[in-house]
Order: structure tokens, then sequence, then C-alpha cells
């Protein structure tokens, strides 16, 4: 089996140590570039978490191993350039959304009011994820407009509270203004205040 780090190439015996040898020369990588595993590439799939799971789980069949790093300061870019595109999506669908929460919400309502509540968390975790990491903020190009996304997403943090009482007392009018009077205007925001961050030009 084939690993490939930073155009490095190891040549491993499928046994019972190669994933602690696999892990054991990542750190090494990692450390030595001062860099982060961006993803891995395996036989041509591309995994940005669980990567050993996924290849303990198929070690019989991988040929090669292709790992991908990035500075703090490409991976954060790369995270918040991301999660402006995320955030132009949601907003898009929050309208009608909650106009199906105003009439009577459908099983695809339901389904895509789920992917609102993942969308949420994903933005506090990542949110969380830099602000607790040194090296990540150091990475950041302004602590000025990331303080201000920061209380957008304090905000938003404290709206799960009042989602979760509407949810337990099944009112759907409640869940559809939180949708449009306070997270879209948030969300709205926070994507001013990344574009701001990154200058990146509005379609």
């Amino acid at each position: 089996m084939k690993l490939i780090v930073e155009g490095n190439i190891y040549f491993l015996e499928k046994d019972g140590e190669v994933i602690e040898k696999i892990a054991d020369i990542l750190s090494q990588e990692v450390e030595n570039a001062n860099k982060v595993i961006r993803s891995i590439i395996v036989d041509g799939l591309e995994l940005y978490q669980d990567y050993f799971e996924y290849i303990l789980d198929n070690l019989d069949n991988i040929e090669e191993i292709d790992v991908k790093l990035a500075t703090y300061k490409e991976l954060v870019n790369e995270t918040l350039i991301g999660t402006v595109d995320y955030l132009e999506g949601a907003s898009n669908e929050l309208e009608p959304l909650s106009e199906e929460f105003y009439a009577e919400p459908t099983k695809e309502s339901w389904e895509r009011f789920s992917d609102l509540i993942e969308g949420i968390n994903w933005i506090i975790s990542v949110f969380n994820l830099i602000d607790n990491d040194k090296t990540l903020i150091e990475a950041l190009p302004s602590y000025e407009i990331w303080n201000l996304y920061a209380k957008d997403v304090l905000t938003l943090n404290e709206l799960i509270p009042q989602m979760s009482d509407a949810l337990n007392i099944k009112d759907n009018t409640l869940l559809a203004d939180l949708m449009i009077y306070e997270i879209l205007p948030i969300y709205n925001d926070m994507r001013e205040q990344l574009i701001s961050l990154y200058n990146i030009e509005e379609n």
C-alpha cells in the first residue's frame, strides 16, 4: 500500500500495525510542515473526517492513500468561505420554509427544518473550533470583524432553546417566526461579516 504525504512516498505492509504506522508518519509530517490535515484521498475517495476508521474498514482493498495538508491560514480561509456559501443557500431556503410552517408543514418541510438545525449546529461548532484555538485565531485576517461575527453566533446559539420550546409545544407559527424574523437576519449579517472578512466579491 502506498502512502503519499506532501510528495513523500511511503510503502507500507497491510499488517496489524499499519494504522499506527500511518498515524506516526502523519504526525511527523504535520509537525515538520507546521500544517494540518485538510483531507485524505483513499483510492480516489476524498475524506474529511474518520480517516482511520475508513482505512481500517477497507484495508484489504486499499492501494493508495494521498494525504493533503494545508496551513492553518488556508484551512481557516477555506472553512469560512465555505460557510459563506452555506449561509447564502440556507438564507434562500428560510423564507419558503417559514411559509410552509405558517401553513401546514409537510414531511419534506420537517426534513428541511432538520437540515436547518444541523446547519446551525455546524456553524456553531466551526466557530468554536476556530475561536478556541489560538493558532487558528491568529490566522484570521481581522479580529474586529471576527468579534462582530462572534456576536451573531452567540445570538444564533441563544435561539436554540426557543426553537426547542416551540417544538415541544408544537407551535409551528413560532417556529416560522423564529426562522423569518430571527434566523434569516442573523444569517444575512453573518454572511456580510464573512464577506467583509475575506473581501469576497458578491455575484
